[in-house]
């Protein structure tokens, strides 16, 4: 109980700051978003084509749930939404659940909000699916997209869903720039070296 009430004051204390857009303002598992991006039409974000996508919910009367079976997957996704009084800023907590798979696999999922007159897209990489039925509950989501009157109302959030794989099938890490440099310079002194022998 004490838990519950100290989580419900800090999101009291957050919602009713000044914020400026933050990975911190969505958590999935836990976790804080990789990275987001702002745009005024939601369609135009590069990272939710290709993606499928999982349902549109709204705060209508305390939450709305969507479901979609998705490559044999069916994902639940709802939410407890929360619109402070105008000036302040939205706030609620969203929950995904799955069902169907019967090994661990990763998967990356884009979580949309849209504001007045504004959209926000949230990246999640690498979010492991444990074998179903499972899920993430109680996650948090701050809607801080302020209109002219410096309200942040919620219109809805959409959730995406792409790129899943088995847990074990991950990616081949990508050389960075510094890396090829040392080894191109390695590359040509050991070539230098070889010229003064001869």
């Amino acid at each position: 109980m004490k838990l519950k009430f100290i989580v419900g004051l800090a999101v009291l204390l957050m919602a009713t700051q000044a914020h400026a857009l933050s990975t911190s303002d969505v958590t999935l598992g836990g976790n804080d978003a990789d990275s987001y991006a702002q745009a005024n039409n939601a369609n135009s974000f590069a990272d939710i084509q290709g993606m499928a996508k999982i349902g549109e919910v709204r705060n209508n009367g305390g939450g709305t749930t969507a479901t979609q079976t998705i490559d044999g997957i069916t994902y639940t996704f709802s939410i407890t939404a929360y619109d402070a009084p105008k000036g302040d800023l939205a706030y609620g907590t969203w929950l995904l659940s799955w069902s169907g798979n019967t090994e661990d696999l990763l998967a990356d999922f884009v979580l949309v909000i849209s504001g007045q007159g504004s959209d926000v897209e949230y990246r999640f990489g690498d979010v492991t699916l444990a074998a179903g039925p499972a899920g993430y509950p109680d996650n948090y989501f701050l809607v801080s997209i302020a209109n002219g009157s410096g309200a942040s109302n919620l219109s809805f959030l959409d959730l995406y869903v792409g790129n899943l794989r088995a847990a074990g099938d991950e990616p081949s890490p990508v050389p960075e720039p510094t890396t090829m440099l040392l080894f191109g310079a390695g590359l040509l002194g050991l070539a230098g070296m070889s010229r003064r022998k001869n």
